[in-house]
This record gives structure tokens, C-alpha cells and sequence, in this order.
């Protein structure tokens, strides 16, 4: 199996930059790299059908959670409690299928570029998992198990810039600087336990920081994967 490289954050943080340099990096050494963005698909042909089979729904699924809430008789206490029943049976539907498609994501991109030396992950599972927690309130981070469903990383880059400087970086503000906050302490929790586990993860601090000192200390930390040129590296489970 190819060696894994994962860069994981907040919103804004600097992921796909560094990313970005780790890929030319490597191409230098000679190994065979590729970037694989965790929220996107792989082709124009599968995010067509999974706009088709998931999206659709989903909007749908979202607009029922946003009316689910009010669309009930107040004046009828059973009424108002099967509203919040259905709106939190709704919600653990999206959130559960949400890191479903991570997992499925993850493990089909690995098994398709395992001819690679390298893969550097732009955002990972982890993420899949501090997103659907956040965006639909399914704790996941009580299940932290979850992080062994999926290959165990060589390096992680957890990138870790102010919730305030990110929140101000972010291009669409579909967020509040609340939401920001909570947000940040789902990923400290997250990054918390993967420390326990051993694994090989280093945070690399970007407020107030220039792109070239945050790049240079992210190429740094991914030197030790190829030492004496390019290896393969089999992966067990965090």
C-alpha cells in the first residue's frame, strides 16, 4: 500500500497549499504522487450519479429537519414530542450517511491508486466524521472507534490556525463564528484521541505564520516517509 500523508483543520487553515507543496515535493524525490481532495469525487461520471442517487434527497432530508421542528400543533404535547423524535431520527439518517460516503470514499480511493508511492489527503475520515457531528449533532465523537474503519495514516498535519483567523478567511459565511468555535473543539477532541492511538500526528500552528514557513515545515514533517527514496508502507488499523 502506498504511504499515506493526511492534511486535516478547520476551514481556511492552509490544507490544500500545503498539500499542494507536499506533491511537488515528492514528485522530486522521484515517488509517485498523487492528491486526492477527501470531499470531492473522482470523476465527472461518478459525481453525476452520486448527485443524482444522494444529493437530491439530501436537500430534501434538510428541508424536512428545518420544518420538522415547526410543523406541528403546539397546543399538542404528543404531537410536538413525535416532531422532535422525527427531527432527530432525520438527523441521525443524514449524519450516519454522511460518514458512510467518507468510508466508502476513503477505501475506494485507496484501493484505486495503490499503485502510488504516495497519496496526500486533503482533509481525511476524520473529517467526515467533525463534520457530520458538527453540521447535524450525531456524536460521533463518543464512538471513537470509528477512526479504525479506515487506513491508519503514515503522517498527519493537523493544521491549527485561530478560530477567529479561519472563520475570516472562509470565503462563504454559511457559518457562524460560534459554529466556528464548536467546531474547533470537535477537531481537538478528534486530534486528542489519535494522539492516544500512537498515531504519527504532528499540529502545525499557521496565525501569523508566512505560506513559505508553513509549507516548508509541512515538506519537513513528510521527509521522514521517504528517507532513502520512494517505499511502500502496508497500513493497519488506528
Amino acid at each position: 500500500m502506498p504511504s499515506l500523508v493526511t492534511l486535516t483543520g478547520l476551514d481556511g487553515s492552509g490544507k490544500s497549499t500545503c498539500a499542494d507543496e507536499l506533491v511537488r515535493y515528492f514528485a522530486r524525490r522521484g515517488a509517485r504522487c498523487t492528491y486526492v481532495h477527501q470531499f470531492s469525487f473522482l470523476t465527472p461520471g461518478v459525481r453525476h450519479v452520486m448527485d443524482w442517487m444522494t444529493q437530491r434527497p439530501w436537500r430534501a432530508i434538510q428541508a424536512f429537519i428545518a420544518d420538522a421542528g415547526t410543523d406541528f400543533d403546539r397546543g399538542a404535547p404528543g404531537r410536538e414530542h413525535r416532531g422532535r423524535m422525527t427531527t432527530q431520527a432525520a438527523r441521525l439518517i443524514v449524519g450516519f450517511g454522511l460518514v458512510g460516503l467518507g468510508f466508502v470514499r476513503t477505501w475506494w480511493r485507496m484501493l484505486r491508486l495503490r499503485s502510488y508511492d504516495v497519496i496526500v489527503f486533503d482533509r481525511y475520515f476524520y473529517d467526515d466524521l467533525v463534520r457530520a457531528e458538527w453540521k447535524f449533532g450525531v456524536p460521533f465523537s463518543r464512538w471513537r472507534t470509528l477512526s479504525t474503519l479506515v487506513p491508519r495514516p503514515d503522517l498527519v498535519i493537523y493544521l491549527t490556525p485561530s478560530p477567529y483567523v479561519s472563520w475570516r478567511r472562509k470565503k462563504r459565511r454559511d457559518a457562524t463564528l460560534g459554529a466556528f468555535l464548536r467546531k474547533d473543539m470537535l477537531y481537538r477532541g478528534w486530534m486528542q484521541h489519535l494522539r492516544s492511538c500512537a498515531l504519527n500526528l504532528h499540529s502545525l500552528p499557521t496565525d501569523d505564520r508566512p505560506v513559505e514557513a508553513m509549507t516548508a515545515e509541512a515538506v519537513r514533517l513528510a521527509s521522514q516517509l521517504l528517507p532513502d527514496g520512494p517505499s511502500h508502507t502496508d497500513h493497519d488499523a488506528v
